[in-house]
């Protein structure tokens, strides 16, 4: 007698639901690893938002423990180790060190004094965004008041 065997191509549902789940791993390892230019530009405004309300900060304690002590406040921005220092200036202990995001970058760094009226130094640093290669962002602090203010300019 003549057997006839059928042979069956394909995969079971094990082997298909094992691939895809190995697959489904990869893709989400791949996505959490690698940021998108999204998570960036949201990083970037974080840490300018951050900047503005820890300045504002600086200026009321500048007003407030300058009155008192005759002791200014004063804001650092280092640019090796890619970082903004908020400081208490007689001791020069920094109550907050924050690192900037991954794609902001300090061309120069400079230390902005803030005296008890509000009054701050005359200085500006220079930025560049991973995200905007064309443009310098360039932070002036201006005189009165503890204000500050941010211009982009072609990079050349």
């Amino acid at each position: 007698m003549l057997r006839i065997s059928r042979q069956r191509f394909g995969f079971t549902l094990i082997e298909s639901v094992t691939v895809l789940g190995i697959v489904c791993s990869l893709l989400l390892v791949v996505i959490y690893r690698f940021p998108t230019r999204v998570r960036q530009e949201n990083a970037e405004k974080v840490f300018w938002e951050q900047l503005r309300n820890d300045w504002q900060q600086q200026v009321l304690l500048a007003g407030l423990t300058g009155k008192k002590h005759g002791a200014n406040q004063s804001i650092n921005f280092y640019q090796d180790t890619n970082t903004v220092a908020y400081m208490h200036k007689p001791d020069r202990t920094a109550w907050k060190v924050v690192k900037l995001p991954p794609t902001l970058h300090i061309d120069r760094g400079a230390s902005v004094d803030i005296q008890a009226n509000g009054h701050t130094s005359l200085r500006y640093v220079l930025f560049h965004s991973d995200l905007q290669p064309k443009y310098t962002i360039k932070l002036t602090a201006l005189m009165g008041w503890g204000a500050y203010g941010i211009a982009f300019k072609d990079r050349k």
